[in-house]
């Protein structure tokens, strides 16, 4: 009978954690991102990275938190683990980009400070996805291509909400992958979006095919 107790115990304590460590990773056809490195895209696209940043974030019930929204940038390390809270019945829902809510607030700091150079304005919100670099096949000014991707009113909302269902180990690591990001980008067509539409809905489709979430580790 003890022994009965001693196992619901720690069955209990093993499933019932309230919290998980995020841990995102960049990566190009399964090798660490570098900067001033040219990477070959499945389309034959020569890149260079240049800035990658999105937000994650907790869906927001009535309020918004700002500690409920993450920035996650590829040239700040620091910013790539996130510890982020789980439902009440242990699940990860986690919302690639910020739902409408977070847009209209009036509460704009923490990493929803404009000053990081992530907010339009109050008509169209925050940038969800920016990704900037060079490449020959964008017909652009110095061969620059951008994605600034956002847009939170329908039939335009870029944002994507996953449940991902219990997680039982604290720590979760999230892979992105750019191969797989720009698998599906001819930049040669696809070189700059800066606007909310329907090219930044697509866009942004494309980009999650990258977004892997690997499990616990």
């Amino acid at each position: 009978m003890r022994i009965l107790l001693l196992f619901l115990v720690l069955f209990n304590q093993t499933f019932s954690q309230e919290k998980a460590e995020l841990n995102f990773t960049f990566q190009f056809q399964g090798d660490s991102l570098q900067e001033n490195t040219w990477y070959i895209t499945q389309k034959g696209d020569s890149l260079k990275f240049e800035t990658i940043r999105f937000f994650v974030s907790i869906p927001p019930k009535d309020e918004v938190q700002t500690d409920f929204v993450h920035l996650v940038d590829w040239s700040l390390p620091e910013t790539q683990n996130w510890t982020v809270p789980l439902n009440e019945n242990g699940y990860l829902v986690l919302t690639y980009g910020l739902e409408p809510l977070y847009h209209t607030a009036s509460v704009m700091g923490g990493d929803l400070d404009p000053s990081l150079g992530m907010y339009w304005a109050w008509q169209s919100g925050y940038i969800q996805l920016k990704i900037e670099g060079e490449s020959p096949s964008a017909n652009t000014r110095d061969n620059k291509f951008q994605y600034h991707l956002g847009g939170y009113l329908d039939p335009f909302s870029v944002a994507k909400t996953i449940n991902f269902g219990q997680i039982y180990e604290s720590n979760v690591q999230i892979e992105i992958d750019l191969w797989d990001v720009f698998r599906l980008v001819k930049v040669k067509k696809e070189n700059e979006i800066m606007v909310p539409g329907k090219q930044a809905v697509r866009m942004m489709k494309k980009m999650m095919n990258g977004f892997i979430l690997l499990g616990a580790y």
